[in-house]
């Protein structure tokens, strides 16, 4: 039967297990982004590794159109984040998704691809802050990049 994970506190779930399954023993998790991104310090037995988790609902379904792109569904990343993970030497990003599937993808491969690919964007949100006693919108700049870059780290259930 599948995990259905719904929030950041599932996908910490899930990754936990995939790390048991990988013989890695988890050592600290700090809240990122207000809690809702996790940094999460592993210990393969040799060395400490640093993975970023980020729990997905969807992938971003409109990228070929936004890009002029023919690489299918994108994943993204704002890009102040993405910074953070190099800056922290962050091994991989990991994504989970509500099916409970785990990715990874290494920071660097996303900055390379965007550089590239121009596939960077200024957010639409309505989030705002106030700034020198001004109420602004913030823009966030969005990093995008196609699935493929994605690797599957876990099995799901009842997968062989």
């Amino acid at each position: 039967q599948e995990i259905k994970v719904v929030n950041i506190n599932g996908a910490l779930n899930v990754f936990a297990k995939y790390l048991n399954s990988i013989k890695q023993k988890w050592l600290i998790t700090h809240d990122i982004n207000k809690g809702r991104h996790k940094l999460i310090i592993a210990h393969d037995g040799e060395k400490q590794i640093k993975y970023y988790l980020l729990f997905k609902r969807e992938f971003f379904l409109s990228a070929d159109k936004q890009f002029g792109t023919k690489e299918g569904y994108f994943e993204s990343i704002n890009e102040e984040w993405l910074n953070f993970t190099i800056a922290k030497k962050v091994e991989q990003i990991i994504y989970v998704y509500p099916n409970s599937f785990v990715y990874g993808v290494y920071p660097m491969q996303i900055k390379k691809y965007a550089e590239i690919h121009n596939t960077k964007r200024i957010s639409e949100s309505e989030d705002k802050k106030i700034i020198n006693n001004q109420v602004e919108t913030i823009n966030e700049v969005i990093v995008s990049f196609p699935l493929d870059l994605l690797k599957r780290l876990n099995k799901g259930d009842g997968e062989k």
